[in-house]
């Protein structure tokens, strides 16, 4: 019997030796490596600009109850990388604001098309809410920026080639002279 008791308490022993065995293994073998070389990380920076109703607005109307035009731009290294607009607007009723998308849909749609571009190259999305409608705008780096698209960012076709150039500082200024109220992010 005694013999029967030492087989099973030595099983028992090498069962939990070999379970803590495991568990070392596995949080020693799971180890990540990481390599990178010793250059500086990029300087991200943001600007975000705001605009109630601006006229020379691309999605501009007459209609609205009040509408709110918001420029956000990232920089890598103090070059612009990528931008995004919306459009917040309030009308006086859910059917206002849903024709004043449509007719929005369609102005958009006809302008991309003048210019030969893809519709989806800035990613649209409208939506409409009771009496809010909105529209948002992606510009998944700068180079999307250019003659057709420059209008829904609020840059004139002129300054297209040197926009893209623009420093933080260079575009902060750019749109306070149309009336936007910027704001530098960190």
């Amino acid at each position: 019997m005694d013999d029967k008791r030492n087989v099973v308490g030595f099983a028992i022993i090498a069962f939990i030796l070999l379970v803590i065995a495991i568990i070392v293994w596995f949080f020693l073998n799971g180890r990540e490596t990481y390599i990178s070389d010793e250059t500086e990380s990029d300087a991200y920076l943001g600007l975000d600009c705001t605009a109630d109703n601006p006229t020379d607005g691309f999605f501009y109307s007459q209609v609205a109850n009040s509408a709110t035009n918001h420029i956000k731009v990232t920089f890598v290294n103090n070059k612009i990388y990528k931008m995004y607009y919306s459009y917040e607007g309030t009308y006086r009723s859910n059917d206002v604001a849903l024709q004043e998308e449509t007719n929005f849909h369609i102005k958009y749609d006809e302008h991309m098309g003048s210019y030969g571009l893809v519709n989806s190259i800035l990613t649209p999305t409208y939506s409409t809410a009771k009496t809010k409608m909105q529209i948002n705008l992606y510009a998944k780096n700068r180079d999307v920026i250019n003659k057709g698209t420059a209008v829904f960012f609020f840059v004139d076709e002129d300054d297209v080639e040197s926009f893209h150039d623009f420093s933080r500082d260079d575009l902060a200024n750019y749109y306070s002279k149309k009336s936007f109220s910027c704001t530098k992010q960190n």
